[in-house]
């Protein structure tokens, strides 16, 4: 899988231009608004200023490493200025919809394989599984393929989104998940999915600890993300989309993904991993394409001599050290 297969290059572009503007345009002149925050995945105060996007600090944790946007515009704000996005209006009705089947291939149908196995390998009951941010329903589309779980559900805020998924035949839970609606929801789930959401939520441990609340004993809460511990994070620094206000503020370490679990008393972790298939070709991407003038002399000669072979062998060292920067996690409800 290549990066402009699945994030072709002018769709991707204006949604990050179009991210720009709103941060230009909504959140640069409520700066007087800004708080400070702890590290998102083990709290602590201290960090050391990384660098600047689009007018904000991102700052790295000195305990864990995690990247973090702070200070940051309260989360009650935020949501409010999301619905006036014009990134979100583009991501909703442009970006899904052109993508929604190349990714299918490339991604939603092995995830669904990928989901499965993990069920199988824990055991875990097969009466329902529910994807927070199911989108257009594409992956629970291809889950419910495999006849494995016997209800799939998704849970879409998002009324245009919802209604794709809806006209899959997809039952969908129309509504913001918080701490006070999260009781209404009368329905469990035996494996609860989340893929790439964590890095735009305010606060992840109460994150986790609300979505506890969907599943049974015993559940499983898999999730997947962009880490700052990865080779294109490292490589690339601010230049990387593995964070980009108004949007990715967290970018979560390994080590600090292990400290967020270890705060959060509802849940035990029983795997981490990064499988993640692009960060060698981000960077080739990245260099050939202007965006970076450098990865560093050894990577630079690395990419020019352009041996495919030492390419797919260096994605497979970063895949099996915890260096890629995709996360894969599994967690158990206690």
């Amino acid at each position: 899988m290549k990066e402009r297969e699945i994030r072709p290059k002018n769709l991707h572009d204006t949604i990050l231009n179009l991210a720009k503007t709103d941060t230009e345009n909504l959140v640069l002149p409520l700066k007087d608004k800004l708080v400070k925050v702890p590290c998102p995945a083990c709290a602590s105060q201290k960090y050391t200023k990384k660098f600047v996007k689009t007018g904000l600090d991102y700052v790295l944790c000195d305990d864990c490493h995690t990247l973090y946007l702070s200070p940051r515009l309260p989360e009650k704000l935020m949501e409010e200025l999301y619905s006036k996005m014009e990134s979100v209006k583009y991501w909703e009705t442009n970006f899904y919809k052109q993508t929604a089947e190349v990714r299918r291939e490339k991604m939603y149908a092995p995830r669904a394989k990928q989901v499965i196995d993990v069920a199988k390998k824990y055991n875990a009951d097969k009466s329902c599984i529910m994807d927070v941010g199911c989108g257009y329903g594409v992956f629970l589309d291809e889950v419910r393929k495999k006849n494995h779980f016997d209800k799939v559900v998704g849970i879409e805020p998002v009324s245009q989104l919802a209604e794709v998924s809806r006209q899959k035949d997809i039952e969908v839970i129309e509504k913001w998940i918080t701490a006070d609606t999260v009781g209404q929801i009368d329905k469990k789930a035996s494996v609860l999915t989340c893929f790439e959401v964590l890095e735009h939520v305010y606060n992840p441990a109460d994150f986790l600890q609300i979505f506890s609340n969907l599943l049974l004993p015993n559940g499983l809460f898999i999730l997947s993300f962009p880490s700052t511990s990865g080779f294109d994070a490292q490589i690339m620094q601010d230049k990387s989309n593995v964070v980009y206000p108004p949007h990715h503020i967290n970018a979560m370490s390994v080590e600090g993904i292990k400290k967020l679990v270890d705060r959060v008393a509802e849940f035990e972790l029983v795997e981490i991993s990064t499988p993640g298939k692009l960060d060698v070709d981000i960077v080739k991407t990245a260099l050939s394409e202007g965006k970076i003038s450098s990865a560093g002399p050894f990577f630079d000669y690395l990419f020019w001599r352009n041996d495919q072979k030492a390419l797919n062998d260096l994605q497979t060292y970063l895949q099996k050290n915890l260096l890629s920067s995709h996360i894969f996690l599994v967690l158990k409800k206690k």
